[in-house]
């Protein structure tokens, strides 16, 4: 806290690319020069006006990785964070961000997927090893078990009015905004 602002009032607008300047250098921690920096869990620092992330982009190092099974999780702004702590230039700089990526063009589209597959190193279920032909994760066969239960006669009874409410819910629903030209039928 004492290099990194109240990020309260902080606007996205202002958020540019990380400043290592000399405040740095008085936080024992900011001023160690690490080889790699493994950020594990990395969608932790989705929002970027956050202390924690202003924090792990403040620290100085060679290399750095943001380990993470979910970059984004809600909407292209989790993606910026991650750019900002990975230093990707220009786009840790959130004007340009915004201007080039996060704009709700098909082109904006276009260099997020081009971002992605630049940078992402992605590992799938059914990836097989180059190397030996084998499943890099060897995964154990799925296991279901089906347990059928009679409900008592109380219990039939708040399920069925439960059920019934549901659906009567769902048909209001549908008569208020569904379009009448659709055909209801189908719906």
């Amino acid at each position: 806290k004492k290099v990194i602002s109240n990020c309260d009032g902080a606007k996205m607008d202002d958020m540019k690319a990380v400043d290592l300047g000399e405040d740095s250098k008085s936080v024992e921690l900011l001023s160690v020069g690490w080889e790699r920096i493994i950020l594990d869990e990395a969608h932790q620092i989705r929002n970027p006006r956050s202390l924690t992330a202003q924090a792990v982009c403040r620290l100085r190092g060679a290399k750095r990785w943001a380990v993470t099974g979910t970059p984004i999780q809600n909407k292209e702004l989790d993606m910026y964070s991650l750019l900002r702590f990975l230093r990707c230039y220009p786009f840790d700089e959130y004007r340009l961000w915004k201007l080039w990526v996060d704009n709700n063009t098909a082109m904006g589209q276009q260099r997020m997927n081009t971002i992605v597959k630049s940078i992402l190193l992605r590992r799938t279920k059914v990836q097989k090893s180059n190397v030996t032909g084998q499943a890099i994760v060897e995964l154990p066969t799925k296991d279901s078990k089906d347990h059928c239960i009679s409900l008592t006669e109380s219990e039939r009874k708040v399920y069925d009015k439960v059920f019934a409410f549901a659906q009567q819910a769902m048909t209001r629903y549908m008569a208020r905004y569904v379009d009448k030209s659709d055909d209801v039928a189908i719906i």
